[in-house]
């Protein structure tokens, strides 16, 4: 393959306002570590590898549709506006017989959060493809250290839904009402 030369082609010239450089430097539009009340609008299945398998799973896609907190404050008046309408992705791993017991209690926590089943029901694959689309459910997002695999530096990207503690009941109108005790207090 031979290598490219400057004047080989030509790139259209391209303005960069103030509006651009003050998003810039304020991180981006992408939504921060919060709470958001979301809608989940696309369930797409894919391939997802671990290190030690490769199994099927599904990418969620989620809009958001108010936004609840941000950095642990609440918001308030217009405040979480600009991240309305945003997205926030999860993946979701199908059962694999290598699977850890971890994984399947993250995919059932996943799925009784988002009202896809209740207990003593069965997860069956029409529940990620059709049932899941449409329903609310409010989304934790936390902050996302990784170790750069080819520097091996520990870096921060942007927020990932919680991994346990990542969904939480957006309708608990059919949930059991718990009694609060003096010991919960």
């Amino acid at each position: 393959m031979s290598q490219l030369g400057w004047d080989e082609f030509d790139i259209d010239a391209e303005k960069v306002t103030d509006e651009d450089v003050k998003d810039i430097d304020e991180g981006g539009d992408h939504p921060p570590i919060g709470l958001y009340l979301c809608e989940v609008v696309e369930s797409t299945p894919k391939q997802i590898n671990f290190n030690a398998y490769a199994c099927i799973g599904t990418q969620l896609k989620f809009k958001i549709d108010q936004v609840l907190e941000i950095e642990a404050k609440l918001v308030e008046g217009d405040e979480g506006e600009k991240y309305e309408g945003k997205f926030l992705f999860d993946d979701v791993a199908f059962a694999h017989e290598k699977e850890k017991a971890g994984m399947a209690k993250r995919r059932k926590y996943i799925a009784l959060r988002l009202g896809l089943i209740r207990p003593n029901q069965i997860i069956v694959k029409s529940m990620w493809r059709d049932d899941v689309i449409g329903k609310k459910v409010i989304i934790r997002t936390v902050e996302n250290k990784y170790k750069d695999k080819k520097t091996q530096q520990e870096k921060i990207g942007r927020p990932n839904v919680g991994f346990f503690d990542g969904y939480h009941y957006a309708d608990k109108s059919d949930q059991a009402a718990t009694e609060e005790e003096w010991g919960d207090i």
